[in-house]
């Protein structure tokens, strides 16, 4: 399912492939395969050379001159690798451990990252821990946080509320994002000790065929377009960071929704990550 769910992200998008989105500013959308897992030396070998091609082509098209190459993904190793002669600066920017994500040969990704790391000019780190460990691989590494925008989230009390939260039990509790590494069990538990409060959820669901399992007073909305955020987050007493603390992947994130939390002015409560 998840595999599925990518493919048609990617067939959506690839209605773009290269769009102008304001001025001087272009989003190019590769064509190339998920990657599934067992076979991800394979899959990586063929998406390199696709990406090798139309980046290449896109470039020539675009008439880029000067080439700074930033990333943040390890699965483009080879083509980095193969374009470094074109580009003048690349900068490596580590916003998750990517080896430790489920579902994955965290190995061989581990591998791919460290190499991109080592060949960056210069590395961003958005986690403490994470940039301790790497922290000579790079010429040049920096621990950099996420920034947030404050005026769009301070917004929350001048905002109507979404139709779909207007009848249900008040107070809620809320957490905006995906629920990727979430507490599933401490949620449960939440939900069964306080009857009274509903406990809504906006973000993707990686396994929606848990969904039935829950108690009657949690509800998981999906995903939700950026600028209706604050229209959730309005309706909201309190704002929640439910993430597992014994997953070895959360130890290495730096949630950039505790700073949207924050900027709500809402009240905050997370489990200790």
């Amino acid at each position: 399912e998840a595999v599925w769910n990518r493919m048609t992200g990617k067939l959506r998008s690839l209605s773009r492939y290269v769009s102008r989105v304001q001025k001087n500013l272009w989003v190019f959308t590769p064509v190339g395969f998920p990657l599934v897992r067992g076979h991800e030396p394979l899959v990586a070998a063929v998406n390199d050379l696709l990406l090798s091609i139309q980046l290449g082509l896109v470039l020539r098209y675009l008439g880029f001159q000067s080439i700074l190459f930033w990333v943040t993904s390890p699965l483009i190793r080879r083509t980095l690798l193969r374009m470094r002669k074109v580009s003048e600066t690349i900068v490596y920017h580590a916003v998750d451990n990517f080896s430790l994500f489920p579902g994955i040969n965290g190995e061989y990704l581990r591998r791919e990252d460290e190499v991109i790391n080592a060949a960056a000019d210069i590395a961003f780190f958005v986690n403490e821990r994470f940039f301790e460990e790497r922290l000579t691989i790079c010429p040049v590494s920096v621990l950099l946080g996420h920034g947030v925008d404050l005026a769009h989230f301070a917004s929350v009390g001048q905002m109507p509320i979404p139709k779909e939260l207007e009848n249900l039990p008040k107070p809620i509790v809320g957490h905006v994002g995906d629920l990727l590494g979430v507490d599933v069990v401490l949620v449960h538990k939440l939900a069964l000790d306080h009857p009274t409060v509903s406990f809504v959820f906006i973000g993707a669901v990686p396994d929606q065929s848990k969904l039935r399992l829950f108690p009657k007073n949690i509800y998981f909305f999906g995903r939700k377009p950026y600028c209706a955020l604050p229209n959730y987050m309005g309706a909201m007493k309190c704002l929640c960071l439910l993430y597992n603390k014994d997953l070895p992947y959360n130890d290495y994130r730096n949630p950039i929704k505790l700073l949207e939390y924050l900027a709500t002015g809402k009240p905050v409560v997370s489990t200790a990550i």
